[in-house]
Parts: C-alpha cells; sequence; structure tokens
C-alpha cells in the first residue's frame, strides 16, 4: 500500500504531469496594437500607402457600390491614433456632423460636389462613441452655413466644433478624410520664430 502511494506521488509530482498544468497566458507587449475598432480595422500601424493602393480601393468600392454593398474600407494610413480615411459617396451625407473635440480636413481625390461648413445645428442629437473620433453630435438640419464647390485636389479644413457635411455629389466622390485631434496645449501658446 505505501509502494502504490509512493508511486503515485512520484507520478503526480512527476514533469510529465506538471505538463497539464495550464500556464497563465502571457501578458500583452506594448504598446498594445489597436484590432479591436470599427470593422476591418488593421491590427498594425500603417505609415504608408501607395497610389496603386488608393487606385485599387476606388475601382473595390465602385465594384460594392455596383453590387449594391457599401464600401467600407480600412484607414488609408493608421499612426498613434490619428488615421487617414478615404470616404466613397455617390449621394449626399444623411446627416450634418460636429466632431466636439477634433478637427477634421478633407482633401478631394475624385468627383465634384458641395460642402456645406458652419453655423449652427437645429436639434442636434449626441452620436454613438467612436474610439477615433471624440465625441460628436449631428442634425438633420443647419443654419447659417457655408456652401463650397468641391473638385480634385480641393482641400477643406473643418474646426472642431464646427457642422459639415457633403451636401451634394456629382455622380461620384472621393475624399481623403483626416482626423485631428485638439493638441494637448493651444496653439497659441507655442511660441513663434
Amino acid at each position: 500500500m505505501k509502494f502504490r502511494l509512493l508511486a503515485m506521488l512520484a507520478v503526480v509530482a512527476s514533469p510529465a504531469a506538471a505538463q497539464n498544468v495550464p500556464t497563465p497566458a502571457p501578458k500583452p507587449t506594448l504598446p498594445l496594437q489597436v484590432g479591436n475598432g470599427p470593422k476591418r480595422m488593421p491590427a498594425a500601424p500603417r505609415e504608408y500607402t501607395s497610389a496603386k493602393d488608393i487606385a485599387a480601393r476606388i475601382a473595390a468600392a465602385d465594384a460594392a457600390v455596383a453590387a449594391g454593398r457599401p464600401y467600407d474600407g480600412e484607414p488609408l494610413l493608421f499612426q498613434q491614433g490619428h488615421r487617414v480615411t478615404m470616404e466613397y459617396r455617390n449621394v449626399p451625407q444623411g446627416g450634418i456632423n460636429v466632431h466636439l473635440e477634433d478637427a477634421e480636413m478633407f482633401v478631394i481625390i475624385s468627383g465634384t460636389g458641395a460642402m456645406t461648413v458652419g453655423g449652427h445645428l437645429i436639434d442636434p442629437v449626441a452620436q454613438k462613441d467612436n474610439p477615433y473620433e471624440g465625441p460628436t453630435i449631428s442634425s438633420r438640419k443647419v443654419e447659417g452655413a457655408r456652401t463650397y464647390e468641391v473638385g480634385p485636389g480641393d482641400m477643406i479644413m473643418i474646426p472642431a466644433n464646427t457642422p459639415h457635411t457633403v451636401s451634394r455629389v456629382d455622380g461620384k466622390l472621393v475624399l481623403y478624410s483626416m482626423i485631428l485631434p485638439r493638441p494637448a496645449r493651444p496653439v497659441t501658446d507655442i511660441p513663434l520664430p
């Protein structure tokens, strides 16, 4: 009996028996690689996108829209919370947005249309949180805004807390959108040379 008990203890204490004990998962490597954001978000930062890649994305968007599907492409560039996306539109935007904390810059890649900027929203509604933008409100109506005719190469800078929308699309409008988080300190505090 003593022999059986010692044999059982030897088996339990053996390295082979120890291999059956689950080990804790390793801690993640920092900095954390963001991969749990919106659909099709890259898991790793992206610092370069070629003109060929952008042309392929526009072709993919054309094909998706022709097949009755929305285009949902991942960011063109993504670094430390900053992102550049390609927006593809063949109809005007459904509402007017205000990013309360972030500025946004648009560069028109192709197509023509109009963007409406400024004024103040009528009956704004808070939008669902988005990990890549600060708080956003939107509305279907704006008063006192300006409208700009836009085409390839045009740029529009939208300050934080400013209403903006794509208000007209002439067939197709493809834009770069860059969210620009507010600096930690006001730019006016930085001395000029």
